[in-house]
């Protein structure tokens, strides 16, 4: 049976890690944000439209509060949008 031996070799510097690139995924999550609530409107658009267009019927309770939830929802994707260009225009240092 053999035995692993040697010199371990010494930690690696690496230095100041504000000077490394970072990666970030913040732009895919703001994608991903934009185009959900983007494709959950259509989806709401597409209620309305045969509710009206197509049943010929009113819009009832449920229609207005769905359409609550999907203005809300914008106002907050918007919120965020805003709350992440004040946040990426800082400088750290």
């Amino acid at each position: 049976m053999s035995s692993l031996t040697g010199v371990m070799p010494p930690p690696f510097d690496f230095g100041d890690l504000s000077l490394l690139p970072h990666d970030t995924k913040q732009d895919d999550i703001i994608a991903c944000l934009v185009v959900t609530w983007a494709i959950g409107a259509a989806f709401v658009a597409a209620r309305f439209y045969t509710r009206v267009a197509i049943n010929g019927s009113t819009l009832g309770a449920s229609e207005w509060t769905i359409l609550a939830a999907c203005v809300r929802r914008h106002r907050r994707t918007t919120h965020l949008l805003r709350c992440n260009a004040d946040f990426t225009s800082r400088s750290f240092r």
